[in-house]
């Protein structure tokens, strides 16, 4: 295994050679490795830095916030070095981190302006190398003092799926407008999106069913690849994951004076729809960062869309301040059609208790069971609602399941069932963990109303007396009422 991973090794790094010649060392500027940077008085950005000495280009990594900068007692604010905004620029700015004694890597994800929490990213060292080669060079080791402060967010199951760090997100900052009768998502910080809209019409195609037009815009490092390296990663990923995917065409353009590629792609949809789309792929040098722009619809109705994407397109800016990276769609604003109220609630099984919280749209709870060990566990039913942020009932229900899977101990899902209530997609997860010291089991269906948020019902019981509800809760979270 050991000689095999070498192998592999020595392979992506002859292929890297010809880049590091000119790779930036600390050296360069009268740095050396381990040495506290900022540009505070030369831009303001109050953000320390330390940095690193690597062959394939030195990086730095940031102290988000003073709390996490005294936890290395050996720097010292004495010892931080004033460097130009340019100065610090030449290094990349790496929010890769793995804790002492551990070789799981976690990105930095910024929640605020001096907090943020980990993503572990669930890939082996091979497939990080293939997704990104100068992966493992971007990598910082931290404490346990440091990693234990943070929170811990999902797991993440691609390298790309970690965002660039940006103080109190400023890379998903985008101010825009959408057109009349859509339906606007901004700053969803999951997987690099920060950008949805949905038409809020949907199109009926000649087999009956219905599609929604959609533009989507996401943010990831360039992690040093070139326009061409991103435009094949790209390929490769619908290549890979789309079925009857093809590139009908590539053109070669520019977004505010930089690069850009557009291409128009065709592939067809799970549910079999042929879809058309344009990509936009560009690359800001000046925050290290790739955009990507999806405009799509089915393909029968691309007619429809096709002028409207392109002036989208045509009509992309990014402002001329130190926060780059920020991009408006200047599309006359309208107020999008109101739509009805769909929420749902779940009838309270006879003599249960109803209980009061301000997170949940209702608790119900039995009579307090005995378990074998002698300690009481209580059966509830609880539903609860939030934002849909733009994702249908199958994503919502992948992304609870990679939420359960980062923090729940234990976790297993047992079944996963695509179903319909009141009209709606929904789906109906089991799953099984511990949860202070106790097995539990739960079932939980999510389901997006029609007033753009998802709901979730959840029944959760010890897993030794789970027989004893099984039917109950399947009944009551799946025979909902709609309000």
């Amino acid at each position: 295994m050991k000689k095999t991973l070498l192998v592999l090794v020595c392979v992506v790094l002859f292929g890297l050679s010809a880049h590091t010649a000119n790779a930036i060392q600390p050296k360069d500027i009268g740095l050396k490795e381990g040495d506290v940077i900022s540009a505070h008085s030369n831009d303001g950005d109050p953000d320390v830095y330390i940095v690193n000495d690597h062959f394939l280009g030195a990086r730095k990594r940031v102290f988000i916030n003073e709390a996490i900068f005294g936890m290395y007692g050996h720097l010292g604010f004495n010892k931080i070095r004033p460097v130009t905004a340019a100065q610090r620029d030449m290094f990349p700015t790496s929010n890769l981190f793995k804790v002492t004694g551990s070789e799981k890597v976690y990105c930095l994800e910024a929640t605020g302006e001096d907090t943020g929490r980990l993503n572990w990213i669930s890939v082996t060292g091979e497939q990080a190398i293939q997704q990104n080669p100068a992966f493992f060079a971007n990598v910082f080791t931290i404490s346990t003092t440091e990693f234990n402060w943070y929170e811990k967010g999902p797991t993440l199951y691609s390298v790309n799926d970690c965002k660039p760090y940006a103080r109190g997100g400023r890379t998903a900052n985008y101010s825009i407008t959408v057109p009349n009768g859509w339906l606007s998502t901004e700053k969803n910080l999951r997987r690099g999106l920060v950008f949805r809209a949905t038409n809020l019409t949907s199109d009926v195609l000649s087999s009956n069913a219905t599609n929604f037009a959609t533009m989507d815009m996401s943010a990831h490092p360039t992690y040093g690849n070139t326009m061409q390296q991103q435009v094949q990663s790209v390929l490769q990923w619908y290549q890979e994951n789309l079925s009857n995917f093809q590139k009908l065409q590539q053109t070669s353009t520019t977004v505010s004076g930089y690069p850009a590629e557009l291409l128009k792609v065709t592939y067809d949809e799970v549910d079999g729809v042929k879809t058309t789309q344009y990509v936009l792929i560009t690359l800001l040098a000046r925050d290290e960062v790739v955009y990507t722009l999806t405009l799509g619809s089915a393909t029968e109705t691309w007619a429809k869309y096709d002028a409207l994407y392109l002036g989208v397109i045509s009509s992309l800016t990014v402002k001329g301040s130190t926060d780059a990276g920020y991009v408006a769609l200047p599309i006359s604003p309208v107020t999008p059609t109101p739509v009805p109220y769909s929420g749902f609630t779940a009838q309270k099984p006879s003599g249960w208790e109803e209980f009061s919280d301000s997170k949940f749209t209702f608790i119900f709870a039995t009579t307090p069971d005995v378990l074998a060990n002698g300690t009481s566990s209580r059966a509830t039913i609880s539903g609860r609602k939030a934002p849909a942020s733009g994702f249908d009932a199958h994503q919502n229900a992948q992304f609870q399941i990679s939420k359960y899977q980062a923090i729940m101990p234990q976790y297993t899902l047992l079944s996963n069932e695509s179903l319909t209530i009141q009209g709606y997609d929904a789906h109906l997860l089991q799953s099984t963990y511990s949860y202070n010291g106790l097995r539990v089991r739960e079932y939980q269906l999510i389901i997006v109303g029609g007033d753009y948020n998802v709901y979730g019902f959840t029944g959760i019981a010890a897993e030794e007396v789970w027989p004893k509800y099984e039917k109950l809760f399947r009944d009551t979270v799946t025979n909902l009422t709609r309000i």
